[in-house]
């Protein structure tokens, strides 16, 4: 079993496919590296402006200065070269001799902790794995607008903090571990914030049944017994009548797959009834 840094790099890295990490193709939709080659659209999103922040920038202004500091550090970069390219590079796009892409994203994220556009380009080079990172934290294969932007967020953090080396693999390391904790302390807190609401808006001291089931999930999702995904699974199945099938059918997963997420958030379900008191 992979340790939780090498399941957390692998979002970004592959060895045959330099940072974008396999599967690189469906990223087209939140991430595609086509952005780097067209203008803005009605469908931009924050990981699509980031390309088109950096094209815009190495069109119009030179890019002479950052690439000398990646020279520097004995990356023997073309005189042509662009930040655009070095992107390409990182993620395998481009071949350049005597450039390999690890040595280059190495340095790209040393340096981008003191360059303004090297860490923007250093954020384009990260960018499906973001995305990857996105999908895994909101359980969503399309991360909203938002997602997006506080997973860019947590990483040009880690990007202009991190000192350890490899910096690749504590970057990756550190913005996984921000994003899961920042994603899980948002459903516990809306969860909770919905229970109270639900509770302020119910007039009627005889709770039906289902309500107070209701605010049971919701008690449970903010104890961290389950999430807050298994107990829509509970009460769509338990309390709504929605079968497995129909349910698996709306969300694109296998009925199978939703039957032993119920099982196992019951079970947890169980264990906190008991301990809170609730049962005999």
């Amino acid at each position: 079993m992979r340790s939780p840094q090498e399941s957390s790099e692998k979002l970004f890295v592959c060895p045959e496919q330099g940072v974008c990490g396999p599967g690189n193709g469906d990223m087209d939709e939140v991430g595609s590296s086509r952005a780097l080659d067209g203008p803005m659209t009605t469908h931009s999103n924050p990981m699509t402006r980031l390309a088109d922040d950096l094209a815009l920038r190495s069109k119009h202004r030179s890019d002479a200065t950052s690439i000398q500091i990646l020279r520097d550090q004995g990356i023997d970069l073309p005189g042509h070269i662009r930040l655009v390219d070095v992107v390409s590079i990182c993620n395998k796009q481009l071949e350049v001799p005597n450039v390999s892409w690890d040595f280059l994203i190495e340095h790209l994220l040393i340096q981008a902790a003191g360059n303004e556009d090297l860490a923007l380009a250093a954020l384009v080079a990260l960018r499906p794995g973001l995305v990857r990172i996105a999908r895994r934290v909101t359980g969503r294969s399309k991360p909203s607008d938002d997602a997006l932007s506080e997973v860019i967020c947590l990483a040009l953090e880690s990007i202009t903090t991190e000192i350890k080396t490899p910096r690749l693999r504590c970057v990756v390391n550190s913005t996984w571990t921000k994003a899961r904790t920042v994603f899980r302390r948002d459903h516990i807190d809306r969860a909770h914030h919905e229970a109270l609401d639900e509770a302020h808006d119910l007039a009627d001291p005889d709770l039906d049944p289902a309500v107070q089931v209701s605010w049971i999930l919701n008690d449970a999702i903010h104890a961290g017994m389950i999430t807050a995904t298994t107990a829509q699974i509970i009460a769509a199945t338990r309390l709504e009548g929605i079968t497995l099938q129909e349910l698996g059918s709306a969300l694109d997963t296998p009925a199978q797959t939703l039957c032993v997420q119920r099982r196992r958030g019951e079970e947890a379900l169980r264990g906190f009834l008991t301990r809170d008191g609730r049962t005999r």
